[in-house]
C-alpha cells in the first residue's frame, strides 16, 4: 500500500520536462542560468532547483545553451559530457541525481520512468560521476549570484550491440519529502525535473507507423431525426526505430442524399504527435456528436509521417486504414416504417375501394334493361 501511495504521489509531482527547441545562446542575467535548463518551482512560484547541459559553457553563462542532450553516435562509442545542477535556495540542497529511460505517457507525451525502476536502455548507458546512492548537495545561492551551481561530469558507454535508430532517456534531479494524508497514511512526494537525452545510432534506419485495432461505431440516441454518436478509435503505433511526427486525419463517409445532408463526410484532425518514440503506442478516440446516420458508413484514418530529425530527408509514405460499420437510427426507422404502413394501408384501402366501385359499375352496365309490362286486353 505504501509503495502504491509513493508511486501515486511521485506521478502527481512529476513536473513537465523541458520542452521546445531553443536557438542561440542567452546572455547571463540575474534571474536564472539561461536557456537549456529545467527547473522546479516552490509553491509561491519561486525557483527551487534545476538542471541544464554544461559541457562547453560560454563566458558569463553557466549552461551551454542546448535544449536537450542530443547525440549521434555509433554502437560501441564512448561519449563525455557534463550537466549543471542549480539551487535557488538560501540553504544547501540535498538532491538525488540519476539517469533513466524515457517512458511516454498514455497520450504519447515525453516522460521518464518513475524513480526506483531500473533503466534498461538509454538511461543505463549514462554513468554520472556521483556517489552510488546518487545523492549530492548543491551549494546555496550567494550574495553575488542568485543560485548555487554543482557541475557533474558523466560518461556515455553505448553497447556494441545497441540497435540502430533513436533511443531516449533523461537525467533526473529529485527531491523527496514525506508527509501524511488525511487518513494518517505515510506518503512520499517526489519532486523531479528532467533533462531529455536523445541518442541516434548509426545503422539501418527504418521509420514506420501502424494503425492498429481500428474500430468505428454509431450509437443510436433515439433521436427522431436520426442523429447519433459516431466513434472512431484506433491505436497509433511507432513500429520503426526513429522518432516521428505524426499528423492524423479521421474521415467518416456516409451514404446520405444531398437533400438530407449536403456534407456526407465527417472529418476530424486529432492532435498531432510531435515526437512519437520508437515502440510507443497511443490510443486515439475521435467522436462526432449529434450527426445523422443511416445505412453502412465507412471510417478512414490517414497518417502523415515525418522524421523528427531534419537530417533524415527520405519521404515516409502516408499510412491509411479503413473499416465499415452500420448506422441504424431505430427511432427514425420505426417512424419511417409506421409512415410506410399508414401510407400503404391507405393506398390499399383506396385501391380496394376503386376496384369495388369499378366492379359495381361494370355489373350495372352488363345487366339487361328491365322489361316494362304492356297494356291489358281485358
Amino acid at each position: 500500500m505504501h509503495k502504491a501511495l509513493t508511486r501515486f504521489a511521485a506521478l502527481l509531482a512529476l513536473l513537465v520536462l523541458l520542452a521546445g527547441s531553443l536557438a542561440g545562446l542567452a546572455a547571463a542575467d540575474d534571474t536564472g542560468p539561461g536557456q537549456g535548463t529545467g527547473t522546479v518551482k516552490n509553491g509561491d512560484g519561486s525557483l527551487k532547483f534545476g538542471i541544464g547541459p554544461a559541457k562547453h559553457v560560454p563566458p558569463k553563462q553557466v549552461v551551454d545553451g542546448r535544449a536537450y542532450l542530443v547525440y549521434f553516435a555509433n554502437p560501441g562509442a564512448t561519449l563525455f559530457d557534463r550537466v549543471a545542477l542549480f539551487n535557488y535556495g538560501a540553504k544547501p540542497l540535498r538532491v538525488q541525481v540519476y539517469a533513466t529511460d524515457a517512458e511516454p505517457s498514455e497520450d504519447g507525451a515525453f516522460g521518464l520512468k518513475p524513480g526506483g525502476e531500473a533503466a534498461t536502455d538509454a538511461g543505463k548507458w549514462i554513468k554520472l560521476q556521483v556517489p552510488k546512492s546518487g545523492y549530492v548537495t548543491i551549494p546555496a545561492r550567494t550574495g553575488s549570484h542568485p543560485f548555487g551551481v554543482l557541475r557533474i561530469p558523466f560518461t556515455v558507454s553505448i553497447p556494441l550491440k545497441a540497435s540502430p535508430g533513436d533511443h531516449a532517456g533523461g537525467v533526473i534531479v529529485s527531491v523527496k519529502s514525506t508527509s501524511k494524508n488525511k487518513k494518517g497514511a505515510k506518503i512520499t512526494l517526489d519532486q523531479r525535473v528532467g533533462l531529455r537525452t536523445y541518442f541516434t545510432l548509426t545503422g539501418k534506419l527504418k521509420p514506420g507507423v501502424a494503425i492498429e485495432d481500428l474500430k468505428a461505431s454509431y450509437k443510436n440516441q433515439w433521436d427522431p431525426l436520426g442523429r447519433g454518436l459516431y466513434t472512431v478509435s484506433y491505436t497509433l503505433h511507432n513500429t520503426g526505430n526513429l522518432r516521428v511526427k505524426v499528423r492524423q486525419d479521421v474521415t467518416v463517409k456516409r451514404c446520405i442524399l444531398p437533400l438530407i445532408c449536403p456534407s456526407s463526410s465527417l472529418v476530424a484532425h486529432p492532435a498531432t504527435q510531435p515526437d512519437l518514440l520508437p515502440g510507443t503506442r497511443v490510443k486515439i478516440t475521435e467522436t462526432f456528436k449529434n450527426r445523422f446516420g443511416l445505412g453502412r458508413p465507412s471510417a478512414k484514418v490517414t497518417l502523415h509521417v515525418t522524421a523528427v530529425d531534419p537530417s533524415y530527408t527520405k519521404k515516409i509514405p502516408d499510412v491509411t486504414a479503413s473499416t465499415g460499420f452500420w448506422a441504424l437510427p431505430w427511432l427514425l426507422i420505426l417512424i419511417i416504417v409506421a409512415v410506410l404502413l399508414v401510407v400503404g394501408l391507405g393506398t390499399w384501402r383506396y385501391l380496394r375501394h376503386r376496384r369495388l366501385v369499378a366492379r359495381e359499375r361494370a355489373i350495372a352496365k352488363s345487366a339487361p334493361p328491365p322489361r316494362h309490362a304492356g297494356p291489358s286486353n281485358n
